[in-house]
């Protein structure tokens, strides 16, 4: 039996028929939810095992002119403070992510919303429609996003570790180290979450994340001119300004996103006497 719901924004009716899919994240999680995108806005409907509708949201968008076409608030509530963090992290260094779903328009939302705030640092999108396309994600290049089907991600075997995975149906949850690496992202996401406008908050994330892309640039130009150096060395010339935070997180993503051995390349505390 199909669901209906009238978007409280603009009155467009909607008509949504549940597939096995949707009753399995029902099963697993109470609620699964369908999105569509009415031009400037998104209405998004959660219903429960009874296909009863629970609750309806509205995601407002903003001009594709000035920053990413969903509300930051919206982005940080559909994919989660820590997702968003790994997500921005693996991006703006370079890495590779996939988003997953179960609603294919809503992983594209949520890419082109990540895509522009991160300009001008270039993210590429492909969709992967099988297993192999999924499997190839380790060779596409550097910046790229992949977009799968949930049910896809949940059935392929498992993937590089320096892909970061990104299930837009299920909480992200970080482990300590990540979660201790992430910190500085993490406050950067806090932080302008008080900001009121909406384009004052665009460019605070952007000129941040913008930072931290320069910041692992001169990283990588400076390993590679030497072999070894010291944790205070390193600090000076990458950035002299630079907080531990930002140290724990650059080393991050040399580890995960750029293959950098960092424990054997930098060393800190008694070790640097031995330079």
């Amino acid at each position: 039996m199909p669901i209906r719901a009238v978007c409280p924004t603009c009155g467009k009716v909607e008509e949504y028929e549940p597939d096995e899919e949707d009753k399995r994240a029902v099963r697993e999680r109470g609620l699964a939810y369908v999105a569509f995108f009415h031009i400037d806005h998104v209405l998004v409907i959660y219903f429960d095992a009874s296909f009863n509708i629970r609750r309806t949201t509205v995601f407002k968008t903003v001009r594709a002119d000035t920053g990413p076409t969903m509300h930051v608030e919206d982005l940080v509530a559909t994919v989660g403070a820590e997702g968003l963090a790994l997500l921005l992290a693996s991006l703006v260094s370079g890495g590779k992510a996939i988003l997953a779903s179960s609603s294919p328009d809503l992983t594209r939302k949520i890419c082109s919303a990540v895509r522009s705030l991160l300009k001008p640092v270039e993210v590429a999108a492909e969709v992967a429609e099988d297993e192999e396309g999924l499997r190839a994600v380790a060779d596409r290049p550097e910046g790229t996003v992949i977009m799968v089907d949930r049910s896809l991600l949940l059935s392929s075997p498992e993937l590089p570790r320096h892909v970061a995975i990104i299930d837009l149906d299920a909480p992200v949850r970080l482990d300590r180290e990540e979660k201790r690496a992430l910190r500085a992202i993490l406050k950067l996401i806090k932080r302008a979450s008080k900001i009121k406008d909406e384009i004052s908050k665009i460019s605070f994330l952007r000129s941040r994340l913008l930072r931290l892309r320069v910041l692992l640039e001169r990283s990588l130009k400076l390993l590679s001119q030497v072999k070894l150096i010291g944790e205070m060395d390193f600090r000076r010339r990458v950035d002299p300004k630079m907080t531990f935070e930002d140290l724990d997180l650059l080393y991050f993503l040399l580890e995960r996103f750029k293959g950098v051995d960092v424990s054997r390349r930098i060393l800190h505390g008694v070790e640097e006497f031995f330079l």
